[in-house]
């Protein structure tokens, strides 16, 4: 079959990042052993539902499958009508973070989709496309036993199983060829990098933890799996030698939680010569670092980490159930500072529930207090998946949540203690408050690298300071 695998834009065409969309690599490796696979990254390309409509009128598909990101979910409902009206009746898969968390009602709301997945697709993604090719709808028999699978039979929605795979390894490599991640601008998710050609990666999924702002355990299982070293290291090379990418930012939610794996990953980057620099970019659980660690990672090539500091309020850190006390994240942090160059990046949440204006004043003023190099004051946005998420909503909170705002840098929820007008101040004033200071100024200044950075952060300061 020809299969056309799509990441779309959300609805208000903006993105914080413009990265490769790994699980769609993931996906199309999975598929194409017995599958023609191409990737279309709208986000990339800006290639809104009107533009998709006039390229997929040049070209023909036998299936098409999306991404789909709680952001994305009103965009997504119109990709794929545009589907429908030019390529009519073939099969519309998706997969992502939404179905996941909301399968029955992604089936319900958007009705020319007829496949979605609420879970890990690399297993049952290329047995759903087996099925079709075998010719006519498949039947309940053949579509039962495919892992994670939501489908419809006779106007109900059924759902499949969930389950995961232990043997990370089994996946492959993604298909970095179908992606290029050389292609794309320097927009990741932290805004500096060292090199101009970076990639990202993943080397582990899982979430053993249980925050409550957080969808990560339900939408990847509480077992961190880990892929082999030696997955890991060819993933490297190819990227390397294949793509001439000269840097990594590590996605991963909890790369250093399996010490382990963290260890012997670096030692084995240390041995293989001049390693790439990289980064974890998606946030470190300030519990899992040591000073062994931090020095391996560093010798490794780790030149920049955000951590996931969140509050800095400890009654909200405990409503959170973070597990991490202010004491261990101040001692954390002059740590890494101590033994490494390590940049830091403090991960902040304003606006969660619960939160008073007091509580957010703590969390800015530790926030300049720590010796951190940048911070990210992230509006807290009720996506669904999240325990707190079910919370506010059975309360009433948020009887009409608006999908398309549920992006980190727009006020989709205020906590009762504090008023939208004010809640929208207050993400600025941290911002202001942290980065107006000469020392951190003058540490930005020193990491940009090309004007394409000096491009992202105008365009980011933009979206932060006048933020909706």
């Amino acid at each position: 079959m020809d299969v056309l695998l799509i990441n779309p834009q959300n609805s208000k065409g903006r993105s914080y990042t413009v990265i490769p969309n790994i699980g769609l690599a993931y996906i199309a490796a999975a598929a194409r052993e017995a599958h023609r696979i191409k990737i279309l990254d709208c986000v990339r390309d800006g290639i809104g539902p009107k533009e998709f409509g006039a390229y997929l009128g040049k070209r023909s598909f036998d299936a098409v499958g999306f991404n789909m990101f709680t952001s994305a979910f009103t965009s997504v409902k119109r990709y794929t009508h545009v589907v429908r009206e030019v390529l009519g009746r073939i099969p519309i898969v998706v997969g992502g973070a939404h179905p996941m968390f909301e399968p029955v009602e992604t089936m319900e709301s958007i009705p020319d989709i007829d496949y979605a997945f609420r879970g890990e697709g690399e297993e049952g993604f290329p047995q759903l496309l087996d099925r079709l090719e075998a010719g006519g709808l498949p039947d309940a028999d053949a579509l039962s036993g495919i892992p994670n699978l939501v489908w419809r039979e006779n106007g109900r929605i059924v759902l499949n199983p969930k389950s995961y795979v232990d043997d990370l390894d089994r996946f492959g490599i993604p298909a970095w060829d179908l992606v290029r991640p050389g292609d794309y601008p320097i927009a990741p998710n932290g805004i500096f990098s060292r090199k101009s050609r970076l990639a990202p990666v993943v080397l582990s999924r899982g979430c053993p933890y249980r925050c409550r702002f957080c969808g990560a355990e339900k939408s990847m299982g509480r077992s961190v799996r880990t892929r082999s070293v030696e997955n890991i290291l060819a993933e490297f090379r190819l990227l390397a030698e294949d793509h001439v990418i000269e840097e990594l930012h590590v996605m991963d939610d909890n790369f250093t939680y399996d010490r382990d794996f963290a260890v012997d990953l670096c030692r084995e980057l240390i041995a293989s010569g001049p390693p790439l620099c990289w980064s974890c970019t998606n946030g470190v659980r300030i519990d899992t670092i040591d000073e062994e660690l931090i020095s391996l990672m560093e010798r490794a090539g780790c030149y920049s980490m955000a951590l996931g500091i969140e509050s800095g309020s400890q009654r909200i850190l405990d409503h959170m159930r973070k597990g991490i006390t202010l004491a261990r994240i101040e001692e954390t942090v002059g740590m890494i500072k101590a033994r490494s160059k390590i940049r830091l990046t403090g991960f902040f949440i304003l606006g969660y529930p619960e939160e008073t204006i007091e509580d957010i004043r703590k969390t800015i003023d530790m926030a300049v207090r720590l010796d951190i190099d940048r911070a990210n004051f992230f509006n807290y946005s009720p996506f669904p998946g999240s325990p707190i998420y079910k919370e506010i909503r059975s309360r009433g909170e948020i009887p009409r949540l608006d999908y398309d705002d549920l992006y980190i840098h727009s006020i989709a929820y205020s906590p009762g203690a504090i008023r939208p007008d004010e809640m929208k101040r207050l993400p600025r004033k941290a911002h202001l408050r942290f980065y107006m200071r000469p020392k951190i100024l003058l540490r930005l200044a020193r990491e940009i690298r090309s004007f394409s950075q000096v491009k992202t952060i105008v365009r980011r300061a933009a979206t932060i300071l006048f933020q909706h």
